[in-house]
């Protein structure tokens, strides 16, 4: 992977070779590492390295941009050259905003040379010891052990220059039964963090306990969300109610609400990098530093995250929250936090006359952005309790609800939070939620 020296010194490189009026140089690199697993043995070993540059112009009222993944400065002038080239080919726009100038960023520890350096045999170690756990319980493993060393670089014609290096690594297993599956992961920046047996001992208990599942009628009914199905849920939320691009169409279930209480008081929604368990870079992709957001505190409205043409249209100063321009999306929230309550899962169950337990969902997707209407199956894991225990698994189930009126239903929040990646992209730090009438609306067979 490049070093900050190397990627400042190649997007400086790219910006002397444009003759546009403002000039803006965008570098990705990643070096990645994966073992992929099946039956409780390695059956991938794949090693990626790559480097992605894109440049973005403006001459005079036109815009244009070209990218490319290769950064020899044969290719880099080709790149330059492209989107120059398309800048005087597109048609000419009001309302661009100029290039930002220098900014300062916050520090954001995110990186650990033990992922850096992550091997395929420390990677196989990890996956002996959850194969050795499911075998020891009569089940099968798989899953995946992934690290990656990431950096972003950002220079532009104005004075901007930032750079920041990060690392992840994630360990995930799926357990597996005749009749059954569980499943289990963890992520953090520093791969000698993750607790590879602790993951697999969590993914074969949910598996052994979802043996021979009994059917359930569906009916509205307390749900006990673990933290990796909560995020599932919140990632609508976070993608279609808390950007500036919804709020601003009033297709945001917080248009002309803010201020107002939408959801329980209990219900406290943020995105913050700067989290302790969250990783990611200290400014955003125009360049602009990331801030804390209060999106809803206590229940109530608070506000949309902003990339720099929203906060210009809303008179306020932009949150960090650009994604690369130009973009239609609009600003979105990359690394939300939902706040903690008191209890433990454990407690939830307790205090439940009856609920459905759920380790995760599955297939999940939007029938309505503004009340956030969601419909999808339960996954890994689902189980009946009753007074105040569990007493067995059942099928999976489909669910049809309003996530904006579930969680004004709340029962409980969680005291302990995990970090759960989104099936579709971001970071959740999120605590389980215990939450009244939630509706099943069919059962499967399995």
């Amino acid at each position: 992977m490049l070093s900050r020296e190397e990627a400042l010194q190649t997007a400086r490189s790219a910006l002397e070779r444009s003759t546009a009026d403002e000039t803006e140089v965008v570098l990705a690199g990643r070096q990645g590492a994966f073992a992929r697993f099946a039956a409780g043995v390695p059956t991938q070993n794949g090693v990626r390295e790559t480097v992605e540059v894109a440049v973005r112009v403006r001459r005079g009222r036109r815009e244009g941009k070209a990218s490319g993944s290769s950064i020899d400065a044969e290719t880099l002038e080709r790149t330059v050259a492209r989107a120059v080239a398309s800048a005087g080919a597109a048609p000419e726009r009001e309302g661009h905003l100029p290039l930002p100038g220098p900014a300062e960023y916050r520090p954001k520890q995110a990186s650990a040379p033990d992922t850096l350096a992550h091997s395929f045999a420390a990677k196989a170690a990890a996956i002996g010891l959850a194969g050795e756990v499911a075998r020891g319980r009569g089940l099968e493993a798989s899953g995946c052990f992934e690290t990656a060393g990431l950096s972003v670089t950002i220079v532009n014609s104005h004075g901007l220059v930032a750079h920041h290096d990060s690392t992840r690594a994630s360990f995930a297993v799926t357990t597996i039964a005749p009749d059954a599956d569980g499943w289990a992961a963890a992520i953090h920046f520093d791969a000698a963090r993750l607790d590879p047996r602790r993951v697999a001992e969590r993914a074969a208990e949910k598996a052994i306990a979802a043996r021979s599942p009994r059917s359930f009628e569906p009916r509205p009914i307390r749900v006990i969300l673990e933290p990796a199905a909560v995020a599932n849920l919140l990632y609508f939320a976070a993608t279609q109610g808390l950007g500036a691009h919804a709020f601003e169409e009033n297709a945001s279930f917080l248009a002309g609400r803010l201020g107002e209480r939408v959801v329980d008081p209990r219900i406290t929604i943020e995105d913050d990098v700067y989290h302790p368990q969250h990783i990611g870079a200290p400014f955003d992709a125009e360049g602009s530093p990331k801030r804390h957001a209060l999106l809803v505190e206590r229940g109530v409205a608070a506000g949309v995250v902003h990339d720099r043409a929203s906060a210009a249209r809303a008179g306020v100063e932009p949150t960090g929250h650009a994604l690369p321009q130009p973009s239609e999306s609009g600003p979105l929230p990359s690394h939300v936090v939902l706040g903690a309550g008191e209890a433990t899962i454990d407690e939830m169950i307790r205090e439940a006359e009856e609920a459905i337990l759920v380790t995760r969902f599955h297939y999940v997707n939007l029938i309505d952005p503004v009340a956030l209407t969601l419909t999808g199956m339960t996954r890994s894991g689902t189980f009946h309790v009753r007074n105040g225990a569990i007493d067995g698994p059942v099928t999976n189930l489909r669910f049809t609800e309003s996530l904006v009126r579930a969680l004004n239903r709340v029962a409980a929040v969680g005291a302990d939070r995990e970090l759960v990646e989104g099936f579709f992209g971001g970071d959740f730090v999120v605590p389980a939620l215990a939450i009244d009438g939630f509706t099943f609306t069919s059962a499967t067979e399995f």
